[in-house]
């Protein structure tokens, strides 16, 4: 079957002059504009923002300088949280080559969490007060401790983990074995902020916009709000923006009256990360994230027919089965090529796993929104338990 033979060869074109245009013009900036820091030594006041990591008295998190950059830092003998104000001593480096030839630079996956290098040698000094005035960073900050613990509190552990991994990408509480677990399984992005949560939002939201009759127009409007603004509260690392401006694309479409998931919206979503952050485009995340929509646009429609006239799934089923494995298709030689191993069974897992995340968000958000009524928050911590136990079954 010709699954491209649905593009017309004029328009074919046209999206390829446009990728290798855009390829070139994010390569030549990404030459000019490949991040380099200079080590110093000093005694650095900033914020712990969360990525909080223990094991045994060490643990580790991602630190804004005050006027500055973000950094990874680890502290022995310490324990921190999100929002905490710190007066750090130790030397700002970068973060080192690969260790062998072939594996991903560091550089470009700590650029991806928002990271610019380490803080090395490091010593606590001294816990400071909060900053007078309206920060937002320290806000956010502030908002995700509190919401990790609520979690931690009405959910318990691990689930609390994994729920602050679908809701805002905060893994650092979760064991390493389990981290272990969602990598060889292939479900690991289920815990990233990126197109699978952001996408799950907004379908709810135009869910809601069109059962109240909203307005085309102030629908999305509205929608577009609520994507960018939970993009901002997840940290607005490069998944999140990637997943918020390839969605905003869809917004305008659906405003304007045009097909939202198209090849037009993902040509136009990509240029406009690699024009905003050319780097992207040296990242394996980059690359897997859009050959996975790429995937998606080419052999979804035509699989879930074939399913639907060879099989017995029908409906939703044979879509839903058609989209998991249209998502894999072309991210498995990336996968493989980027890590040195894929997983046979990603497919079976993700499967089994990726429809259950919506649910568990959505009563993740409601035991955060009813953290002041025990009784309701407690009710959606335990609806919660069971998407997330099938998730662990899994």
């Amino acid at each position: 079957m010709n699954f491209i033979g649905t593009i017309p060869l004029q328009s074919l074109r046209a999206y390829l002059a446009l990728t290798l245009a855009i390829v070139a013009i994010a390569a030549w900036r990404t030459h000019i504009l490949r991040p380099t820091i200079h080590e110093l030594i000093g005694r650095f006041d900033g914020t712990v923002l969360g990525d909080l990591h223990s094991v045994g008295d060490e643990q580790s998190f991602r630190f804004h300088i005050d006027h500055g950059p973000t950094v990874s830092a680890t502290l022995w003998h310490a324990k921190v949280v999100a929002g905490d104000r710190l007066r750090i001593r130790g030397r700002i480096e970068d973060m080192g080559a690969a260790r062998n030839p072939g594996e991903p630079d560091p550089i470009i996956i700590a650029h991806e969490r928002g990271i610019a290098g380490r803080l090395s040698m490091t010593t606590l000094l001294r816990r400071l007060p909060a900053r007078r005035g309206f920060h937002l960073t320290d806000r956010l900050a502030q908002f995700r401790g509190w919401a990790l613990a609520t979690l931690q509190k009405n959910v318990g552990e691990p689930y609390a983990a994994i729920l602050a991994g679908e809701l805002w990408g905060e893994r650092g509480d979760l064991s390493q074995s389990l981290r272990d677990d969602f990598a060889t399984t292939g479900t690991i992005h289920i815990l990233v902020t990126a197109g699978l949560h952001i996408g799950a939002l907004a379908a709810l939201l135009f869910i809601l916009v069109e059962y109240c009759a909203v307005p085309r127009a102030l629908g999305s409007l509205a929608i577009g709000s609520v994507v960018w603004s939970y993009a901002f509260l997840s940290g607005m690392h490069l998944p999140t923006f990637r997943a918020a401006l390839m969605i905003s694309v869809a917004i305008l479409a659906r405003a304007l009256g045009r097909k939202a998931f198209s090849w037009s919206a993902l040509l136009i979503a990509a240029g406009g990360v690699l024009l905003v952050d050319p780097q992207a485009m040296l990242s394996a995340s980059f690359l897997i994230s859009f050959s996975c929509v790429a995937g998606l646009l080419t052999f979804a429609t035509p699989l879930a027919h074939w399913l639907h006239k060879h099989t017995f799934l029908r409906g939703h089923v044979a879509e839903a089965l058609a989209a998991t494995v249209s998502t894999q298709i072309l991210t498995w030689p990336l996968l493989a090529a980027t890590f040195g191993y894929f997983s046979l069974y990603a497919l079976i897992a993700n499967a089994l796993v990726v429809p259950t995340v919506g649910v568990s968000m959505f009563c993740g958000t409601g035991v955060l929104a009813t953290a002041r009524l025990p009784f309701l928050s407690r009710s959606f911590a335990s609806i919660a338990s069971w998407p997330l136990t099938w998730t662990l079954l899994v």
